[in-house]
């Protein structure tokens, strides 16, 4: 692909070579006037032209169009349709689009011979012959590091045997080789980043042996390891349903794991019911994620999310600005990803991230609770579990001080008559000078009255 885009003719200078075919010949000098293998800038100058092209092209070849700006990943197209002739007519304006940018596509296959075989000898080489022959064997072809299988239609893992060896250079290299890119071996996976955090917490040197403890369970997870072999999951993902419904980890009527991910606690302490909101944040943030890739493709009805945390629950069932900085920010991150009222709480034996969550060896992972969720969720709404649980709780809620002073009141002048009377007449008095001064009150007579009296009385009682 590289070698059908051409560079700049400013650009071209930075792309020069010097040669001779022997010693006795002058020196030439040459310049590269297509994206070059090993520049940094290459991979994102090829993927940039083949978005421009669709964009360019999109008028011409709708179809196409939307499968090159969604669908590429690197130099494949990862792609397919629900129908044999949805799946010729895309084929056909894929072939279209890119000969427009005089690319061309190569090694086609598909788990449908009849598509394999009206796609015209033409557009074959002998390599693809290799692939397209037939489908009838068990053959897998390589798809995003994972290898799939035509026959079948499903998913599957090639992996190849760790060495034994337990040092902390020879343990990173093999488990950089484990590609997951779409979480369906998460628990075991988390299982390994634990390992690698035991292995900077030990802090032995690169070709130092780790503790006892971490080879041993480096020898345990390796003797296992072929396992991940017989993990399968289907790809279509695509039938006909009228309704679909995300459930944070599944896909419901028939159920199908989508995505998964994990991560595992920071060294930092934290506590548990913190730790069981970052789960939840990432679990909003997965179905997002799914929201946007398949939005478009399926028709979401519902959308729901599961905690088996009660106090997480709680905290993104009320309002943010109850809670304090930490938790506030993340119920606020949830909720704008996935409303509260589509939260649920699930028991921790039915939910299939507590698996992920634990890490487990590959003989431990309970492929029905994993791939496909709890039972329960493929019968109707009704008959799903109901948890009767307090969602309430004052952790991290957020405390509001008020202190307040009273200024103490200065009552001597009261000791300062001898009688009660006197004190009424004196207050009396002087109400009577406010209200004077005020022009509120007019009095027919010098003497003070009953009602003074009392009304003064009740004010001196009030000090």
């Amino acid at each position: 692909m590289y070698r059908y885009i051409q560079i700049r003719n400013e650009d071209r200078d930075f792309q020069r070579i010097l040669w001779r075919n022997s010693v006795d010949d002058p020196i030439q000098e040459y310049r590269l006037c297509t994206v070059t293998f090993g520049v940094a800038s290459a991979p994102f100058l090829a993927l940039r032209t083949l978005r421009q092209l669709a964009l360019d092209e999109s008028s011409v070849f709708p179809l196409a169009s939307q499968v090159l700006l969604n669908d590429v990943f690197v130099d494949d197209v990862v792609t397919g349709a629900a129908t044999l002739e949805d799946a010729l007519k895309l084929q056909r304006e894929l072939t279209g689009l890119c000969r427009a940018g005089t690319f061309e596509l190569r090694k086609w296959t598909s788990n449908n011979s009849e598509f394999l075989s009206s796609i015209s000898k033409e557009d074959l080489n002998q390599d693809d012959a290799l692939i397209l022959s037939s489908i009838d064997d068990d053959n897998s072809v390589k798809i995003l590091g994972l290898q799939w299988n035509p026959k079948t239609d499903t998913f599957s893992y090639h992996v190849n045997i760790p060495s034994p060896k337990c040092t902390k250079r020879i343990m990173l290299s093999e488990i950089s080789k484990i590609y997951d890119p779409l979480g369906f071996v998460s628990p075991i996976t988390l299982l390994i980043k634990h390992l690698i955090q035991l292995l900077w917490i030990s802090g032995v040197g690169w070709d130092e042996q780790p503790p006892q403890s971490i080879c041993e369970l480096w020898a345990n997870f390796i003797s296992e390891f072929s396992l991940i072999k017989n993990i399968s999951l289907p790809s279509h993902i695509l039938p006909s349903y009228k309704e679909v419904q995300i459930h944070g980890h599944t896909d419901n009527i028939h159920t199908f794991l989508i995505i998964a991910k994990t991560k595992v606690a920071p060294l930092k302490r934290i506590s548990l019911p913190r730790l069981e909101l970052c789960g939840a944040v990432l679990v909003a943030k997965l179905i997002e994620k799914v929201l946007i890739t398949y939005g478009t493709i399926l028709p979401f009805q519902n959308v729901y999310a599961w905690s088996d945390s009660s106090i997480s629950l709680a905290w993104i069932r009320s309002p943010s600005h109850e809670w304090r900085t930490y938790v506030a920010n993340r119920v606020t991150e949830i909720t704008s990803r996935v409303p509260a009222s589509q939260w649920r709480h699930v028991r921790s034996a039915d939910n299939p991230a507590d698996v992920a969550s634990r890490g487990v060896l590959p003989s431990q992972l309970n492929q029905e609770l994993w791939f496909s969720g709890p039972s329960w969720l493929k019968l109707s709404q009704r008959d799903w579990p109901v948890s009767h649980i307090d969602l309430q709780t004052n952790e991290e809620r957020r405390k509001h001080t008020l202190v307040s002073q009273k200024e103490p009141q200065d009552l001597d002048f009261l000791e300062k008559f001898s009688s009660l009377s006197k004190l009424l007449r004196v207050v009396s008095m002087c109400f009577r000078f406010y209200h004077k001064c005020r022009k509120s009150k007019s009095y027919s007579t010098d003497q003070i009255t009953v009602h003074e009296t009392k009304f003064a009385l009740h004010r001196v009682i009030s000090l």
